[in-house]
């Protein structure tokens, strides 16, 4: 009797967490596709950069704790950097243009192999955290890049596409070499690291106190941007 209990048990505790899961990642999609309807490409592609180096963080914690293997880690800081990193660089052109192109089957071998990567590499494939962090760490990227792509939506579509449609190792190489590209490539990184900086004190007033021991020019700069709202909240 105590061993159906106990079989009845586990398989409720499976089940509720399951739709657990099944729900978190609904309202996920959920919010996002929300967030879509009102979002820029600005936007878009703020928000999917902070999911790229907060799905890295994620990853890289979860290998130091022992859940993943070295080789999963290091594919996997692969596929996010130079897969989708470099997708939302270049976000939309490179699929909008011309949907069969090599970076997308550049992305798609990577999250194919990433996916595999885990699913041989992670250490506790019987429970449902197996489920959950394979979606979280393996589709939640694809997926919402998926749903950022702009057709069908007019107001997207339309919007101007002024990025460098081209592979970030071309680019680093270009700036290695080319001073007139190595002076962009410092200007764009210039202008990442301000749309972070001023998102953050726009979410976290209290931040602004980390900003005390850097020069008076430079906190001024940055208070200047918040007041002007140069950059947009998320």
């Amino acid at each position: 009797m105590s061993a159906i209990w106990w079989a009845l048990s586990a398989a409720f505790s499976y089940l509720l967490g399951a739709f657990v899961i099944v729900g978190l990642i609904a309202g996920g999609l959920y919010w996002y596709g929300c967030f879509l309807d009102k979002a820029d490409i600005d936007d878009i592609k703020r928000v999917l950069t902070y999911l790229v180096w907060v799905l890295c963080a994620v990853e890289v914690t979860m290998w130091l704790l022992g859940f993943t293997s070295g080789f999963y880690i290091l594919l996997a800081l692969v596929t996010n950097v130079w897969g989708f990193l470099d997708g939302i660089h270049r976000y939309p052109k490179p699929i909008v243009r011309d949907p069969v192109n090599l970076f997308v089957g550049k992305v798609t071998l990577l999250s194919v192999a990433k996916a595999l990567t885990f699913v041989f590499g992670f250490r506790y494939r019987t429970s449902l955290w197996f489920l959950w962090w394979f979606f979280l760490n393996v589709w939640t990227l694809p997926l919402f890049f998926v749903m950022s792509l702009p057709f069908g939506d007019k107001r997207l579509s339309h919007a101007p596409m002024d990025t460098v449609d081209k592979d970030m190792l071309v680019q680093l190489y270009e700036a290695v070499i080319i001073p007139v590209h190595r002076r962009k490539l410092i200007v764009t990184l210039q202008h990442h690291t301000d749309m972070c900086i001023v998102s953050a004190l726009r979410i976290c007033p209290a931040l602004d106190s980390l900003l005390a021991p850097l020069p008076t020019t430079t906190r001024d700069y940055y208070r200047q941007l918040l007041r002007k709202s140069a950059i947009r909240p998320v």
